[in-house]
């Protein structure tokens, strides 16, 4: 009989203080997929330069979405594409930049039942990257058009439309191209009205991508609504989710809390994910949204959260959460080791019982 000697290495990390014991198990026998890094992924968050490698690499990123980091810097690119990673581009960021729109001032889409000016910008920027060999952007056609008047101050029919046009604009340059939406702010009416509506217009996008900035229990129990909606109705797309703005803003230094986002994440198996960042001056400043202390090389303590979930190889073992504390375990017998990375929530629990069956 072969015998196998496993190390296990276990990362706690906290958001506040401990209370009452609680006890989780880690199942070993439990085979839920290959440890991909799934929900690593990040919004505005690094340049072609910044951060430094030795701060970007051990992350395993598999998402990083924005558009001023494409714009400003366009070998940004490049440097996802090496790590494997997917770059989405939203496109209604530069609109905005250039015509207004977010917020109610300037000028939306199909303002003036005019769709000219849309048609052409999406033709432009989408057609500009394809023919310049950037062919593996995935395009975020509007960022939160159920968040009336931040980002959409218009009606939601003028969205379908502006939505259809944009589809039909992004499909005839290749008819590969990704689309990602319809990018709201949580899974709520307006996207599953999106879905309907895009579904009988024949513009479905190719990955269902919104926004979970809710609590861990909320954001889990939303992206469960979504997976049961898209079963029923568009079942093609049922494994096709893109969560591309995750941890809520009072979390965002929060590594306990942000492990729990990550274990939500890796549990639902949705395909990417992006930790989000907009209100500190870090999301703009090529920090990996938080991770880092703006122009230094000083790593906050949600890093080395990131950085124990990518140690995770193997294969997903089962985690059966306690009420405070939730995380990630993996199995890699290649190199007989288990590694897992567990976060408290700001609830607080005390120390915990970690019970690993079928070792």
């Amino acid at each position: 009989m072969k015998r196998h000697l496993f190390a296990f290495i276990l990362l706690l990390v906290f958001s506040g203080f401990a209370h009452a014991q609680e006890s989780l198990t880690i199942d070993l026998s439990v085979n839920n997929g290959s440890a991909t890094q799934r929900a690593s992924g990040f919004l505005h968050g690094m340049n072609s330069t910044t951060p430094s490698a030795g701060l970007v690499n051990p992350m395993k990123g598999k998402l990083f979405r924005g558009t001023s980091i494409y714009e400003l810097d366009p070998n940004t690119y490049a440097r996802v594409i090496a790590q494997g990673a997917k770059p989405m581009y939203v496109l209604s960021d530069l609109w905005n930049a250039i015509n207004g729109c977010y917020g109610g001032t300037g000028t939306c889409p199909g303002d003036g039942a005019s769709w000219t000016a849309w048609d052409s910008f999406v033709t432009s920027i989408v057609s500009g990257f394809y023919g310049g060999g950037k062919t593996a952007f995935e395009y975020d056609i509007w960022n939160e058009p159920d968040n009336n008047p931040d980002f959409w101050p218009r009606s939601e029919a003028q969205y379908f439309t502006a939505w259809a046009h944009a589809w039909a604009d992004i499909k005839a340059v290749n008819a590969g191209i990704k689309i990602a939406g319809p990018s709201t702010t949580h899974w709520d009416s307006w996207a599953t009205d999106s879905m309907a509506n895009f579904s009988a217009n024949s513009v479905l996008p190719d990955l269902v991508a919104f926004h979970e900035l809710n609590t861990v229990s909320v954001a889990a129990s939303e992206i469960s609504s979504a997976q049961s909606y898209l079963t029923s109705n568009e079942p093609s797309l049922a494994n096709k989710i893109d969560v591309t703005e995750i941890v809520d803003s009072g979390s965002t230094y929060l590594p306990g809390t942000t492990v729990q986002y990550l274990a939500v994440m890796e549990r639902a198996q949705v395909d990417a994910t992006a930790h989000a960042c907009w209100s500190t001056p870090d999301c703009f400043d090529n920090a990996l949204d938080g991770l880092i202390i703006p122009m230094t090389t000083t790593t906050r303590a949600t890093w080395y959260g990131y950085q124990a979930y990518a140690n995770i190889t193997g294969t997903i073992v089962g985690v059966t959460p306690s009420t405070n504390i939730d995380g990630i375990g993996g199995r890699d017998s290649g190199v007989n080791q288990a590694n897992s990375v567990f976060g408290v929530s700001s609830s607080g629990a005390p120390g915990a019982t970690f019970n690993f069956t079928n070792v």
